[in-house]
């Protein structure tokens, strides 16, 4: 048969060329393939698309911000114990064991600068508490604090220091609390008083040095000058105010003056004319010998009170790091040659920073396993909540995928479709997610760097940017492989076939015995959980003898995720039950057809059902364990405050000297130790202004040492004085533990009968002291100080009054007590409970 030339088909000269297409043009091709089909269902359910969206928007935010901040944790646990302890590493001063009254800075710097400059980084201080009065006659106490400011700030002492120059002679930078209390501007004058006597051992050896020496007439001449320098009043100048201590260390109410010019602004201001016609301003300034030194040329540098060392170099970046151990050696081996060059049985050295900067950080890691376990929460919820949009994509799309199949896509295809529309979940979920990270990230790090005055870094970790990626990319990936499973499992007839349900009513399930004598499933999940509890077996004991709180965080936190998953399991379980249960209470008026339908509608879609009790489930949890976790937080806060003050407002006695109802009159044997003249007065105000708040006032006076004629000191022993402790000695009143929380005192033996359970006749410790047990001089014992001295109720111990003698040879005012003989006092044991709250 001979066909026509216009009939035979004209060759296509592409037709090779498309066979023979390159691998990365067929990739290229499938993938465009695969976005535009992802892109079609997309513009279908945009708020299911949106939905996605930001769940891994959350999820890659929370995950860079979270990273980010935690490795600022070391930062935040420092500002806060710079906040209580000062911006310094190592404070040394005289102990109290020694006989002087201060340290020499002058021979201090010439010690260590025989060790090298990175010892011989200190700056001296002198410490003191002074009275001002205020414009109505109303005096209070201030903390004095002299320091070296062009010294500390070269040394990074107090970051928040904006000063650039010295404060000049006669001028003074005092805190906002203070000005607020004495009204005061920058450029007002403060006058207070000072005793010199006791100001420091400066007084006395320029007296003894500078020609009161053994003489007759310097005797003579001694008390006199002597009144002359017990009231000297100073008055300053407000240079300016801070806003807080600025990182010195110092307390609310702080007056800051220079080192160098303070004792010259004394000599010159503030000393009588008498004074300076005994003893000329060159001796009191020892002029001759200030000449010949190179620095510290003020005598004042020779009585500093306490110096405050700083770590060589950047001392901040010791301690951007969660390893405390290493910060504690580093201290230890820098503060070691330091110590024992400057003789440290004379000293006192304290290293509160880093000891504050130890417990902070503990918390810090618990906050840190919080963060953990937040986010792996929320990727939980995010992987069912994108694997339930796409199993609702593959139901929808049975017919779509069908003929697709029809036309020549294999199951590569179909997987290459679905794991597509994961995946533009997470892409651009990641991008905007960076993206918002980024400057949120920015915000919190300009905050933590102004409050701790330390500098940071803006940039997120890469490390955080490397996780989030993976996390979200792994959400889309393992989301996708049950819904990729069911659309390759349906068949090509029924997922073509419109005219029939998909579901089916009946599923027959065939096992082969073979399988069923190896139950991999069952055999690898009793391993695992196995393998937990031996974990928590072995690891919690280990921590808690090993005392490694980062080992006992991990346990802990291991535990309560496995707590959220059995818990998830078990309602999962009881699923079924809960809505055959809640579908009887809710259609009990309807009829048994209805309620028969309903109960089999739930049987068929079983399998669904339990796919979204799995996924509230998880939501639940975790909005649960925030709200738990803000709960114990705010718990946690109230309980150290309840066991810090015992009480919900604990107030102190006004220090200040006025005629106010809460002015502090001073004790007759310690000045500076005051009590409140009319408790009984300000108690009526009390309850007459603020009676519908407040239910029990209860008093409590000062410790027996800071009252007593002489330095004592308490102990308390048993009749053997086998076991003795010192204490502290204060007197209550009876209704000081009437309102105590339960959780905060349990009363365990006591000598009085119980009634209805109740001890003492449900009258608390205290309380029980006032009864006819007054006579025999009780006393109640905390549990741990009762199994301390091994004695039990009712029986005896000794409390004994102990004078501790104490050096005045710093100072010329001589006299010196009466050595008293020591106090015992027998004591019966009446109650022993446990006070959670620290003891005054």
């Amino acid at each position: 048969m001979i066909v026509p030339e216009e009939l035979k088909p004209i060759p296509d000269p592409e037709y090779g060329k498309k066979e023979q297409q390159s691998l990365p043009s067929k990739m290229l091709s499938s993938l465009l393939f695969f976005l535009s089909q992802s892109w079609t269902e997309i513009k279908h359910r945009k708020c299911s698309f949106c939905w996605g969206l930001f769940s891994i928007t959350l999820v890659v935010m929370v995950i860079c911000v979270v990273f980010s901040v935690t490795n600022k944790f070391p930062v935040i646990a420092l500002m806060i114990s710079e906040s209580s302890a000062g911006q310094f590493d190592l404070s040394i001063n005289s102990g109290s064991w020694n006989s002087q009254g201060g340290v020499n800075a002058t021979k201090m710097s010439e010690i260590l600068s025989l060790l090298g400059e990175d010892y011989n980084r200190f700056s001296p201080r002198i410490q003191n508490t002074i009275e001002v009065q205020r414009s109505d006659g109303d005096t209070s106490n201030v903390q004095l604090m002299i320091l070296d400011s062009a010294r500390e700030r070269e040394l990074q002492i107090g970051r928040d220091w904006k000063y650039k120059e010295d404060v000049p002679q006669g001028s003074v930078i005092i805190t906002q609390p203070l000005a607020t209390y004495l009204d005061i501007k920058v450029g007002g004058k403060i006058k207070f008083k000072m005793n010199l006597n006791n100001f420091s051992s400066i007084t006395a050896d320029i007296i003894r040095t500078e020609g009161f020496q053994n003489s007759e007439a310097s005797k003579d001449a001694l008390p006199g000058i002597l009144t002359l320098l017990e009231q000297t009043e100073i008055e300053v100048e407000v240079m300016d105010i801070a806003s807080n201590g600025m990182g010195k260390g110092a307390s609310r109410r702080t007056m800051f003056i220079e080192y160098s010019s303070f004792w010259e602004y004394v000599v010159d201001h503030a000393i009588s004319a008498d004074a300076l016609s005994i003893l000329p301003r060159q001796n009191w300034l020892l002029t001759a010998n200030m000449t010949q030194r190179s620095k510290y040329k003020s005598p004042l540098y020779d009585y500093a009170t306490t110096t405050v060392f700083a770590y060589p170099g950047e001392r901040t970046d010791m301690y951007i790091t969660f390893n405390s151990d290493s910060i504690k050696k580093k201290i230890l081996d820098w503060a070691t040659p330091i110590s024992y060059a400057l003789r440290f049985d004379q000293l006192r050295i304290n290293t509160a920073l880093v000891n504050m900067f130890d417990s902070v950080q503990t918390l810090s890691m618990l906050f840190q396993m919080i963060a953990i376990l937040i986010i792996v929460l929320l990727v939980l919820i995010s992987i069912l909540l994108i694997y339930s949009l796409l199993m609702i994509s593959v139901d929808t799309r049975t017919f779509e995928l069908g003929i697709l199949r029809m036309v020549g896509m294999n199951r590569i295809g179909v997987f290459g479709v679905l794991l597509t529309q994961a995946l533009l979940y997470s892409i651009p979920g990641i991008i905007i997610g960076i993206i918002l990270a980024l400057l949120i990230n920015i915000l919190v790090m300009s905050v933590i760097e102004n409050l701790s005055s330390v500098p940071l870094s803006r940039m997120m970790p890469a490390l955080s940017i490397i996780i989030s990626i993976l996390v979200s990319l792994g959400i889309s990936i393992i989301a996708s492989i049950f819904p990729i499973r069911t659309a390759l499992s349906q068949n090509l007839h029924d997922s073509v076939d419109v005219s029939h349900a998909k579901g089916a009513s009946v599923k027959v399930t065939i096992e082969r015995s073979e399988a069923l004598k190896r139950p991999w499933s069952m055999l690898l999940s009793g391993v695992i959980l196995a393998g937990i509890g031996a974990g928590v077996y072995v690891l919690l004991p280990t921590s808690l003898i090993s005392g490694q709180t980062q080992l006992l965080a991990f346990v802990l936190f291991a535990l309560l995720l496995m707590i959220l998953i059995g818990l998830v399991m078990l309602a999962v379980n009881f699923e079924f039950v809960f809505e055959r249960l809640i579908a009887f209470v809710f259609l009990i008026w309807e009829t048994k057809a209805v309620k028969f339908m309903a109960v089999k509608n739930l049987t068929a879609h079983r399998l669904r059902n339990r796919k979204t009790t799995l996924l509230f489930s998880i939501s639940l949890a975790f909005i649960v364990f925030i709200n738990v976790m803000a709960s114990i937080a705010m718990s946690l806060v109230v309980d150290l405050n309840y066991h810090r003050n015992a009480a919900d407002i604990h107030a102190y006695v006004d220090n200040g000297r006025g005629t106010s109802i809460t002015a502090g009159q001073p004790t007759t044997y310690q000045p500076l130790a005051s009590y409140i003249i009319s408790p009984g007065e300000l108690q009526d105000e009390v309850e007459d202004k603020f009676g519908d708040i407040v239910e029990t006032i209860a008093w409590s006076t000062l410790s027996l040492e800071r009252i007593y004629p002489y330095p004592v000191r308490t102990q308390i022993s048993n009749i053997g004085r086998s076991h003795t402790y010192t204490h502290q000695l204060i007197a209550a009143t009876s209704n000081f533990m009437d309102n105590i929380r339960k959780q905060n005192l349990n009363v365990g033996s006591t000598a009085e009968k119980r009634v209805l359970g109740k001890s003492g006749n449900g009258d608390s410790p205290i309380k029980q002291l006032y009864t006819h047990r007054v006579r025999q001089l009780s006393a109640v014992l905390s549990n741990g100080l009762k199994n301390d001295i091994d004695i039990k109720v009712d029986e005896k111990l000794l409390l004994s009054v102990i004078p501790v003698t104490q050096s005045t040879s710093s100072f010329l005012s001589g006299g010196g007590h009466r050595t008293p003989e020591v106090v015992h006092l027998p004591i019966r044991v009446h109650e022993g409970a446990t006070l959670l709250h620290e003891s005054a």
